[in-house]
């Protein structure tokens, strides 16, 4: 086994799809003898819940540009203080959501794509990244329960198009896209969905 750790992002527009499915990735490898830490963003770092200042920041009407300076100096302080030493003592390390988020939801409330770029510049590559894909209208019974801008039916739809598009943005990056549902139109099983995630995990263990 190689001394230092693998880093493995799962990326979608349905945050318990993603933390379920990290989590029973985390479960996998650690089964196969390596040590794991599943982590997520936006941080709680800084001691607050994040998802509570993602709401504080939608009733004070924050604009995409606030968002962006949120998820950037979160992003850098989490692979800073997190990732990058964990990485080194050789754990995997399987993060909910990185920058491939602030591309999504960011490019659809109408960021420029060149300044996401130059902002995250130099920070950390994973050695995977999965998409899993979910159609919006999966989401929308579940969304009428939050209350932050991201889960806005339109928004979402706008980001799952920039999530399928991120192969083509991020050309020498592993990406790759896990479709949840079948195609007679079915959602996959939770279990369907953890063995294509291992099946690409596996691919960069073997290299």
């Amino acid at each position: 086994m190689s001394n230092k750790g693998k880093f493995i992002v799962l990326e979608g527009i349905d945050d318990a799809i993603l933390e379920d499915q990290a989590n029973c990735l985390g479960f996998y490898l650690f089964n196969k003898g390596y040590h794991t830490l599943t982590t997520r963003e936006p941080t709680s770092l800084e001691g607050r819940d994040s998802r509570k200042v993602l709401q504080e920041m939608s009733r004070k009407g924050a604009e995409a540009f606030d968002y962006v300076q949120y998820f950037v100096k979160d992003r850098h302080k989490h692979i800073d203080q997190l990732v990058l030493p964990a990485l080194g003592m050789g754990v995997q390390v399987i993060s909910s959501r990185y920058k491939y988020s602030t591309f999504a939801f960011q490019r659809a409330q109408g960021f420029d794509l060149d300044e996401l770029n130059i902002l995250h510049r130099n920070l950390l590559v994973p050695d995977l990244v999965m998409v899993l894909d979910i159609p919006v209208h999966k989401l929308e019974v579940r969304e009428e329960s939050r209350s932050d801008i991201f889960h806005n039916s339109n928004l979402q739809r706008e980001a799952r198009e920039n999530y399928l598009l991120l192969k083509s943005y991020f050309m020498e990056e592993n990406i790759a896209v896990i479709s949840i549902v079948d195609s007679d139109g079915k959602t996959k099983t939770r279990e369907e969905v953890h063995q294509e995630a291992v099946a690409y995990a596996d691919r960069i263990y073997t290299k």
